[in-house]
């Protein structure tokens, strides 16, 4: 009887330990599930950001566009006077483009916006001739540069441009003078602006 009652505590003691092991495992389980979910995300997203920083770096070793672009390669990809970002202490940051554009040349603002940020950005020129506007991805302003008609998230025409638009992540506003014989002139200096809503943090 003794011997009967020892073997039931035994059985209840492992059947307690075997629950707590399944349960630990269990949990386990699902914590890497989360964790293999959040790595495939950061591994997209990695490639993503891989593959546009590798067109930006061939484009840049490539002759053709160098010389289609020569003149411009000195403030084409980018400096920082015309890098907007969410400012620390305002809601609204703002960058100038060239007053002028010769045939067939563009200026262009770079536009970062944080994850825990939404952003409207606002697009104004007033011209002696008609311009384009486009606002592209990287990885669409690198085609666009090689000759190419990538998608993009905004495109308008005229002498006179007021846009707006929302778009996350980082992207490119540029100003495009299409005309092969004649300058744009601009009467007031063309302007870039965002107005950044904080979502988070």
């Amino acid at each position: 009887m003794v011997g009967l009652v020892v073997l039931a505590v035994v059985a209840v003691v492992f059947a307690i330990l075997w629950l707590m092991a399944y349960t630990n495992y269990t949990g386990l389980e699902t914590r890497y599930a989360k964790l293999q979910s959040r790595y495939n995300t950061l591994e997209s997203n990695y490639s993503e950001l891989n593959n546009t920083y590798w067109e930006l770096f061939t484009v840049l070793g490539q002759g053709e566009w160098y010389s289609k672009w020569n003149s411009y390669l000195h403030w084409a990809f980018l400096p920082p006077r015309k890098l907007i970002t969410a400012p620390a202490n305002s809601t609204i940051a703002s960058t100038f483009l060239s007053e002028w554009l010769g045939p067939d040349r563009h200026d262009n603002a770079l536009v970062f916006v944080p994850s825990d940020f939404s952003a409207i950005i606002n697009i104004m020129a007033n011209a002696s001739i008609p311009v384009d506007v486009y606002v592209f991805n990287l990885g669409n302003y690198v085609l666009w540069l090689e000759g190419y008609s990538p998608p993009y998230y905004l495109y308008d025409q005229g002498t006179y441009i007021s846009d707006t638009v929302t778009v996350p992540g980082i992207y490119i506003v540029v100003l495009y003078n299409p005309s092969n014989t004649t300058t744009a002139e601009f009467y007031s200096w063309p302007e870039v602006m965002a107005t950044f809503i904080q979502t988070s943090g």
